[in-house]
């Protein structure tokens, strides 16, 4: 009987400790890329080109680009040359039209093959 309660503790244990580590990692906050320093500065042609070969080597890490406005309202918009952006949640932009020069930094999150647009999520104007 001795050795069942061992065994029993043992297990008590194992379980509280693989259910502390799953909450830890379930409650883990997200990682803000509006406060993360670029990993590459790039026009909108650099990036588009960067996916020629397949997969560009800033996917998935907070870059800037400088490009002219194609079109914006409150959810985001494109830069002209191929880059499809949505804003920061919390972030309100300033009116921007057409043809206005800008620099955004947010996340590249892929390359849509079908109208050659690099998407770009958690952006901000810098």
């Amino acid at each position: 009987m001795n050795r069942f309660r061992r065994i029993a503790l043992y297990l008590l244990v194992l379980a509280l400790a693989a259910g502390i580590i799953a909450y830890r990692q379930w409650n883990k906050p997200h990682t803000d890329f509006t406060e993360l320093d670029a990993a590459a500065q790039l026009t909108v042609t650099e990036l588009v080109q960067s996916f020629d070969h397949g997969s560009s080597p800033w996917l998935n890490q907070p870059v800037e680009v400088t490009g002219q406005i194609g079109q914006a309202d409150e959810n985001g918009g494109t830069l002209e040359g191929g880059v499809v952006f949505t804003w920061a949640e919390g972030i309100t932009p300033q009116v921007l039209r057409s043809g206005d020069g800008v620099t955004l930094k947010g996340r590249l999150v892929g390359f849509d093959d079908l109208f050659g647009e690099a998407r770009m999520d958690q952006c901000v104007l810098r």
